[in-house]
């Protein structure tokens, strides 16, 4: 540390600061006139040979440049000084501002940045936890089996067969209003389950019975709520003809079945005992997320103290991305994240920041650090779903922002399981069903997701 650079420290407002920084003249002055020097080896200026360029016209061309150069690296290497002997912990990058750059004068500009806060942490048993006991019984997994054999269903067609509830057809249909066309009136080859709602009131009872080669006239009444001014409150006349009708048949539990279920061996009792497996795993896991979940909602609500908005900034343009990411996926095409308001993420994005300023409060107060153990089975684990997962693993090792994120969610794990066991923790019986519906419940509701619930 250079002892003659001189630091203020100035708090404008919260927690942001403003720091004045003073690198003396001479250390500024030597800086410049040995990069000068150095340049004056390989510059080329007409009518002088290399490495004899006189200095006057060397700090002529270049030396307001060099002068810029040399003040900005310096402006970076004493800032860090300066944070460090004013111990002061930056929450962001700070915006700097020249003050003096004047030749033979010391080098002057301010830092502008917000800090860390001081999080005071509250005891732990006002933390307040309902931890569901449930165990997969041999109903759920029958539930299961019978949801794979559905996934299976294959669709037969019979002579004759009336169109009944469940049954899918192909169709072709025209609509009208008084004789006269509207926008997407008709659709060729059109799929429908019956059933399951999808068209608007009266349509898909109006074709139940029919044969495949029937066509009918259905007229109905649109509700006057209906999304479209064209159509709500009208009477439409649709032409329908019916292409085909087939019917679901589920598979039976025999060797076909297994073999496509990549059961070689064992049969049906295999089959259940890979399904429970499976079962079991996935109440693990939602039985450790709700309790996470509650875990966080707790902290979140014990804890108050000012949030630094630089760091608020950074998680909304996060939360921003992430949605547009998934409108994308979604068939969106090509949308500018932009056109989101920050409020339709701050929330969450306070929430974000809030939780992880306590989560490193915690670790830091109970010296907890990413246990390696861990660390390895999250990447074994999120490298098992991959045809080579030991290359996924090599990759994760060799990927060090990536292994980052999953040492911060080892770590996150480890918090959230000492604040557990010290926690008001309430056991809830309930069955597997119960537990897996309310997980996905208490993921809406609490914003765990990547995008906000205020997309639309």
């Amino acid at each position: 540390m250079d002892q003659s650079m001189q630091v203020s420290v100035e708090t404008t407002a919260g927690l942001e600061r403003k720091v004045r920084i003073s690198v003396p003249a001479e250390q500024f002055e030597l800086r410049v006139d040995d990069r000068l020097r150095e340049a004056a080896k390989s510059a080329r200026i007409d009518g002088f040979r290399q490495g004899k360029i006189p200095m006057k016209e060397v700090r002529r061309r270049f030396g307001h440049g060099v002068r810029h150069e040399v003040a900005n690296e310096l402006m970076q290497s004493s800032f860090v000084e300066a944070v460090t002997q004013e111990n002061l912990s930056p929450a962001g990058a700070p915006s700097l501002e020249v003050v003096n750059l004047n030749a033979g004068a010391d080098l002057e500009y301010t830092a502008t940045f917000e800090v860390f806060p001081d999080v005071a942490l509250k005891p732990f048993d006002g933390v307040s936890v309902e931890r569901p006991i449930a165990e997969v019984d041999d109903d759920d997994v029958d539930t299961a089996v019978q949801a794979l054999r559905e996934q299976h269903t294959d669709w037969v067609s019979e002579e004759g067969h009336g169109a009944a509830s469940g049954d899918r057809l192909n169709i072709d249909f025209q609509g009208s209003i008084g004789g006269e066309p509207f926008e997407g009136n008709q659709a060729s080859d059109f799929t429908l389950v019956l059933g399951m709602g999808r068209m608007v009131e009266g349509f898909e009872e109006g074709l139940m019975g029919l044969k495949a080669g029937a066509e009918t006239t259905l007229e109905i009444d649109f509700p006057e709520d209906y999304g479209s001014d064209e159509l709500a409150g009208k009477r439409v006349e649709f032409h329908v003809k019916v292409n085909d009708v087939v019917s679901p048949r589920l598979p039976e539990l025999d060797e076909n079945l297994f073999s496509a279920l990549g059961i070689e061996e064992g049969g049906e009792e295999a089959l259940r005992e890979q399904v429970r497996e499976r079962l079991e795993r996935e109440l693990s896991g939602a039985i450790k997320s709700h309790i996470k979940q509650q875990v966080m909602n707790g902290l979140a609500e014990l804890h108050e103290f000012q949030l630094p908005e630089s760091l608020i900034a950074a998680e909304i343009e996060g939360l921003r991305s992430n949605f547009q990411r998934q409108l994308a996926m979604g068939g969106s095409g090509e949308i500018d994240p932009q056109q989101f308001p920050d409020d339709m993420f701050r929330q969450e994005a306070q929430r974000r920041v809030k939780l992880g300023l306590v989560i490193q409060a915690v670790a830091a107060q109970h010296e907890v650090t990413p246990d390696p153990d861990r660390v390895r089975n999250m990447v074994e684990e999120l490298a098992s779903s991959y045809e080579q997962p030991e290359q996924v693993v090599n990759w994760y090792y060799n990927n060090e922002a990536q292994l980052s994120q999953i040492r911060s969610m080892a770590l996150e794990e480890q918090v959230v399981a000492l604040i557990s066991a010290e926690a008001a923790m309430t056991d809830v019986e309930q069955s597997y069903e119960e537990v897996m519906h309310r997980g996905h419940d208490h993921q809406n509701e609490d914003g765990d997701s990547e995008s906000p619930d205020s997309g639309e």
